[in-house]
Formats: structure tokens, C-alpha cells, sequence
């Protein structure tokens, strides 16, 4: 008989969580979830509209002239009563301020980083999440047991779960993937010790109900799907010795329905209001949780699986497990083969479902995320001595560790970050065979019709733009309708660019391939096809602005191609296709932010009259500051209209244009707003300025304090302008 370490297991872990959580938001799925908490904690509703948070997500639903958060309720609910002691009890406050790892020089490792953490987003993720997969790293160690592994090839296996697949990433940021996997696990093990139906039977079952119905809760799909299957085999194996199982699910339904009527006035989560989804400017579609299937399903799910995006492709030891899992199937006399089979058929529904209804691979993201619930119980399967017995076969398992190892500690680095996996198929991939030709009845209905040729390479018939108008941290969706030519031997880059009034790139697209992953060097002469290509507006994007979207064609080593129209006449390098207006973002401030000047004052949001503005003519600068903590002296701002060589030639520098003026006096949490004007020189050469923007004392200007870039800088970059000169 072993010895259990299951103990050490989760303080290992739970350590090692504690010192690599993140220090801040970086996604819309954390911020929406806490957008929610702040609402629930700070203004007792579930209603984001009011809260900082909601400036930094689109993850939302609108419905009855509110938004919300389109999660499901129930880990938020929790969330909410983890920061309700912080803010509470301990005086801490969510921080609507994001941190990206690769703008920092220590990745945003709460810990690890010498600036000021958002400790609410700390404390909320290491118990919410970091603690959920410490504790259920311990649990998958303590099953191994269940097949007689031994140490130390359990810890082993128990290492590679942990620190060689999608947990990792996972265990670090505010997410539901860690609590789902970890009640997915609690249930296959309750329901595996409910199956020898000894003295504990009834308790097992409950316990593996319970479990179940709160991974649907947290993951309406997946925990959904295995919920369903494990209770067709509490049925088929329990009959009527099955309604614990049945009474332990019933709390977190009636849970979760009771948070819904409490936000929505409905039983349904908020995903399932399609109707939600379908406000001007939305990035998501106006369908059930804002998705819908790609236009290319092969091809989808190739690369969700293999390809580029692929499970198998930034996990590779999942191959070694899922061997396992189909040695064990074929082994019809194992004691384990029927619960092999519920969740072999449970993960095969949840792929079906993830390739078919879905096309965004999980957004924004390390590797398919929404594969992360199941793994620990595909891992439970490889927990058999007998796969570790020749050297072969540990040479191959270890290079595959080490290989998802690698892999996983990229995405802790970042895990709300698409990046390419280390191992992934393309030579033989569906993505390299030429795009499917349209009908001449598609050719016929192509919107938007164009007759524009660049070169003597492509021409482009007709393209169709998703939406009028988006908000900062959108999307707008492009589909482009293609003829080829000529034989393009190379990969050339379709450049897709949403231009500002200013003349500058509030958006840019630039990839040889669209969603269908179509490379140019596969185009037939003659063939007429479409392609469709993604958009996303950053977050920082200034509104309202006026844009234009524009596509052109060059080699990654060459010039854009000339675009020619009907008439053969040159256009430029570039068409432009159809105006997108940027909107603000819901809110009470324009241009929202969150910039703090050496932990007193805190920028939270700015305009500006004009972005397109005549030499001689006045520029209005309107800031909203608030005084991160009690100042004893008084500031002045000062505020530079600056051309590309970084020279001034407009100014405006004293104490801030508010009530009161000085600093000294401002009050804690009060909004100041100010506005500063900048006289443009009338012999000002025309083209593009920089707003810039900074604090300063009798000592000298003071500096920023963040996670990123910006930490230590004394000035801030507002916005681009374009002066007309005269």
C-alpha cells in the first residue's frame, strides 16, 4: 500500500498558484464576470452599466436597456461573496485597470512584480480558482490509487496533469474552465466509489450528482453534456437505487435558476437570451451564447483538434492519454470500461458541439480552453502501471511531457493571449486545399458589389461588413469575395485596416488567411470564393471617431499591389469598402481608462473637441481625474501638443481646471473634470500630433505607476490628432 501525499499535492500546488497568479484583468471573460461582482458588492444589482469593469469587456447581453454580464451567474455569486469581505472587511477595491504580460517585465505575476497588484482580482482568483485546482490536482493523485499506481509514477502523472497541459494557464486568471474540471473529476471519482455500492453507496451518489449539476452551472455545455451522460448511467447501472444522485443535483439547478430570475427575471442563464446579443455595435452574433458554426466545419475542426488552434497541438502528451483510453475501451472484461465509456461518449459530444456550433476557437486565448474540464478525466484513464513498463514507451511519454510542459509554461506566461502551439499539422492539413469555388446563384447574391483589380493577381467582386458601428474591445466581421487571376505562388498578406478620421489605425488585420484559412498560394485562375476576416477593435481605441474600413494585397517582403478600378484607372494601394463608426463604450465617461500618477491620481477617462483640426484653430483637451489617495500638496498638469519629432508646439501647463483647483483639496472617489485648451499654431505644418499628457510638482513631474511600459514614464500618449495646415 502506498503512502499518501495527497496533502502535500494541494500545498504544493496552492503554493505554487499563489506565486504565479496574475495581478490584473487582461480579458473580457474576467472582467466580465467581475463587472458583475463589483455590481452585485458596490450598487446591489447585477446591472454592469455603472460599473469601471464594464469599460473593459464585451462579453455582455442588453437587454430592457441594461447589460449584464453574459456568464452564468453562479461563480460570480460566489465571487461576490469573496470580495464583499475584501471590500468590506479588508478595504480593497477591484482596480478597472488591465495588465498585459508581454508588456511587463514580470509577466504580471501578482508576486513577482515590484508594482501594486490588484489585490481584490488576486485574493478572488487564488480562492476561486487557484484553490479548486490545487484541490483537485490532490484528488486526481489520491485516484491513481483506485488503479493501483504507485509512487512515484503517481506523482508523476499527477506533475504532467498539473504542469503539462491547459491547467496551468488556467490556475492563474479569474476563469470558470479550473471549477468546472475540478467538479467533472469530484464526480467521475464519487461515481467510481459509488459503484462497488458499499456502506457510503447513497453518499457517492449524491456527492456525484451534486458535482455534476454544479460543473453545468459553471460550464453550461460541457458540464451540461456530462451531466446528462453520467445520469443516463447513474440510471442504467443504479435504476431505482439512483435518486441521490438525482437529490444532490437538484441545489445547484434550483441555485442557478434563482440567480437567473434574480438578474433576468427568467429561469434561463444569460447566454441563452440570443436576442441579448443583439445591440448596435455587438461583436458576438445574435445567436444562443453569441456564437455560431464555421462556414468550413472540416476545416474547423481540424485545427481545433490538430491544427493551429489544436488540443492535441499544445497538449501533446493528450495523445499518449487518449492511447490509453482507447487501449482500456477495447478491454471488454476492465473493471473501468464502462465509466470509460460515459466519458469517452460525453467528450465526443462536447467535440461535436465545440466543432460544429462554434468558430472562434475559444477568442483570445491560450489554446482551446474549452477543452480544459474534461482533461483530468481522460487523464484518469492513463493511470495504469502497466503503460509505463518498457523504456520505449516512458522515452515517448517523457518527450511528450516535456513537449506540453514547454507548451503550458507559454501560457501561463499569458494565458489570454492566441498564440501558435509547438507541435501542429498543416503540411497535410484541409487548410492547404484551394478554397471552394462559389455557385454562379452565390455569385449572383454577393452584396456590396466592387470591380477593383490588384495587379494582374486577384480581383475583388463584392465584400459584406457585419455591422455600422462598434465599440472599443468589438469586432467587425469583413467577408471578402474573391476571384483569382493569376497563379499566386506565394502566401501574399491580405491587409484589412479600419481607419480613423485622423488617418490613423484604430483596427488592423494583416494574414495570408481569413477564418477559412485560405492561402493566397492555393487560389485558382478563374475560381470565385469568399473568405472571411476578423477585426478586433482594442480596447483603447478613442471614441466616437468616424472609420473607413480599407483591404489591400502585398508580399510579406514587398510593396502593396496597385489597385486598378473597372476603368483601369489606379485607386492607390488599398479600396475602401464601407464607414464603421466607433461608438463609446456604455458608461458615464468618455475614453475610459485607468492611469495612475505615483499612487495619488488616477486618470479615468478623457475627449477631445476634434481629432481633424484647422493650424490656427483651438483644440480642446476635456480630462476626468480622481485622487487615488490623500494629497498634501498640489499638482499641476500639464498638457503638450507635440509633432512626430516629439517637439511642442502647443501648451497648456498649471493647476487642473477644476473645482477646486488644487489637489490638496480634492476628496476621495469625487470625479474632477477639467478642460484644457491647446492654441495650434496657424503656420503649423500639416499631418499628424500627439496629445501628450503628465503630471508635475515643485520636484519635478511625477511618474506613472503600472504593470506594463507605461511603468515609470512621466508622460502619457492621450491621442493622435491630424492638423490641417493652411
Amino acid at each position: 500500500m502506498r503512502r499518501d501525499f495527497s496533502v502535500l499535492v494541494a500545498i504544493f500546488f496552492f503554493a505554487l498558484w499563489a506565486t504565479l497568479t496574475h495581478s490584473h484583468i487582461n480579458s473580457w471573460n474576467d472582467a466580465s464576470r467581475l463587472a458583475s461582482v463589483e455590481a452585485l458588492v458596490e450598487h446591489g444589482t447585477w446591472a454592469i452599466d455603472d460599473t469601471a469593469l464594464a469599460s473593459h469587456t464585451s462579453d455582455v447581453i442588453s437587454l430592457n436597456g441594461r447589460t449584464f454580464s453574459d456568464k452564468p451567474p453562479v461563480l460570480s455569486f460566489l465571487a461576490s461573496g469573496v470580495y464583499a469581505v475584501l471590500h468590506r472587511v479588508f478595504y480593497l477595491s477591484l482596480v478597472p485597470r488591465e495588465c498585459d504580460p508581454h508588456a511587463s517585465a514580470c509577466y504580471c505575476f501578482a508576486l513577482l512584480c515590484p508594482q501594486r497588484p490588484d489585490w481584490a482580482y488576486y485574493w478572488i482568483t487564488l480562492t476561486l480558482v487557484g484553490l479548486p485546482s490545487a484541490l483537485m490536482l490532490a484528488l486526481f493523485y489520491r485516484s491513481t490509487s483506485l488503479q493501483g499506481l504507485a509512487n512515484p509514477l503517481a506523482l508523476v502523472l499527477t506533475g504532467i496533469l498539473g504542469l503539462g497541459t491547459l491547467v496551468p494557464p488556467y490556475s492563474l486568471v479569474l476563469n470558470n474552465h479550473i471549477p468546472t474540471a475540478a467538479c467533472l473529476l469530484a464526480g467521475l471519482y464519487a461515481s467510481l466509489r459509488a459503484a462497488d455500492r458499499g456502506r457510503y453507496f447513497g453518499r457517492w451518489l449524491l456527492i456525484c450528482g451534486l458535482a455534476m449539476a454544479l460543473a453545468f452551472t459553471l460550464d453550461l455545455a460541457t458540464g451540461g453534456l456530462f451531466l446528462a451522460f453520467f445520469l443516463g448511467d447513474a440510471l442504467l447501472y443504479h435504476r431505482r437505487q439512483a435518486w441521490p444522485f438525482l437529490l444532490g443535483s437538484l441545489f445547484p439547478l434550483i441555485l442557478m435558476a434563482a440567480l437567473d430570475w434574480w438578474m433576468l427575471g427568467d429561469p434561463l442563464p444569460p447566454m441563452l437570451h440570443a436576442s441579448g446579443y443583439a445591440y448596435t455595435g455587438a461583436p458576438l452574433h445574435p445567436t444562443i451564447a453569441g456564437v455560431q458554426g464555421s462556414a468550413n466545419v472540416l476545416d474547423y475542426s481540424f485545427r481545433l483538434l490538430v491544427g493551429d488552434h489544436g488540443l492535441f497541438a499544445f497538449t501533446p502528451v493528450l495523445f499518449w492519454v487518449l492511447a490509453a483510453l482507447v487501449g482500456l475501451l477495447w478491454q471488454r472484461e476492465h473493471w473501468l470500461r464502462n465509466k470509460a465509456i460515459v466519458v469517452t461518449l460525453a467528450g465526443v459530444a462536447v467535440t461535436l458541439y465545440l466543432g460544429l456550433s462554434t468558430d472562434s476557437f475559444g477568442g483570445d486565448a491560450f489554446g482551446p480552453r474549452w477543452f480544459l474540464p474534461i482533461t483530468p478525466l481522460l487523464f484518469f484513464f492513463a493511470a495504469s502501471s502497466q503503460l509505463y513498463r518498457s523504456w520505449p514507451r516512458r522515452l515517448v511519454f517523457a518527450t511528450l511531457s516535456v513537449l506540453s510542459a514547454w507548451s503550458a509554461w507559454q501560457g501561463a506566461l499569458d494565458p489570454w493571449r492566441d498564440v501558435l502551439p509547438p507541435l501542429r499539422l498543416e503540411a497535410a492539413s484541409p487548410i492547404n486545399l484551394r478554397p471552394q469555388a462559389l455557385t454562379p446563384q452565390q455569385i449572383a447574391a454577393i452584396p456590396h458589389r466592387l470591380d477593383v483589380t490588384f495587379e494582374d493577381k486577384a480581383r475583388l467582386l463584392g465584400y459584406a461588413i457585419d455591422t455600422d458601428m462598434v465599440r472599443p474591445g468589438g469586432q467587425v466581421v469583413v467577408t471578402l469575395y474573391w476571384q483569382a487571376l493569376a497563379p499566386m505562388n506565394d502566401d501574399y498578406v491580405v491587409f484589412i485596416h479600419l481607419v480613423t478620421s485622423a488617418g490613423t489605425l484604430a483596427a488592423q488585420r494583416d494574414s495570408p488567411r481569413g477564418v477559412t484559412n485560405q492561402s493566397t498560394r492555393y487560389w485558382k485562375p478563374g475560381d470565385v470564393f469568399s473568405d472571411t476576416y476578423h477585426l478586433d477593435i482594442g480596447d483603447t481605441a478613442y471614441t466616437p471617431d468616424d472609420g473607413l474600413v480599407r483591404v489591400g494585397l502585398y508580399l510579406p517582403d514587398g510593396p502593396r499591389l496597385a489597385v486598378r478600378g473597372a476603368d483601369g484607372q489606379i485607386l492607390g494601394d488599398s479600396v475602401s469598402l464601407a464607414p464603421v463608426r466607433l461608438m463609446p463604450r456604455p458608461g458615464t465617461l468618455p475614453n475610459t481608462t485607468s492611469v495612475n500618477w505615483g499612487n495619488d491620481l488616477v486618470l479615468l477617462g478623457y475627449n477631445v473637441n476634434s481629432r481633424v483640426i484647422q493650424a490656427g484653430e483651438m483644440l480642446s483637451v476635456t480630462l476626468y481625474w480622481q485622487a487615488f489617495a490623500p494629497m498634501e500638496q498640489d499638482y499641476g498638469v500639464f498638457t503638450h501638443l507635440t509633432d512626430v519629432a516629439g517637439t511642442a508646439v502647443a501648451k497648456n501647463d498649471g493647476l487642473p481646471y477644476s473645482q477646486p483647483k488644487r489637489t490638496s483639496r480634492w476628496v476621495l472617489g469625487q470625479t474632477m473634470q477639467e478642460v484644457r485648451q491647446l492654441q495650434v499654431p496657424a503656420d503649423a505644418p500639416g499631418g499628424l500630433y500627439n496629445i501628450q499628457l503628465g503630471i508635475f510638482a515643485k520636484e519635478g513631474r511625477l511618474p506613472i505607476v503600472a504593470s506594463d511600459s507605461l511603468n515609470g514614464s512621466e508622460q502619457l500618449t492621450l491621442v493622435q490628432v491630424r492638423v490641417v495646415g493652411r
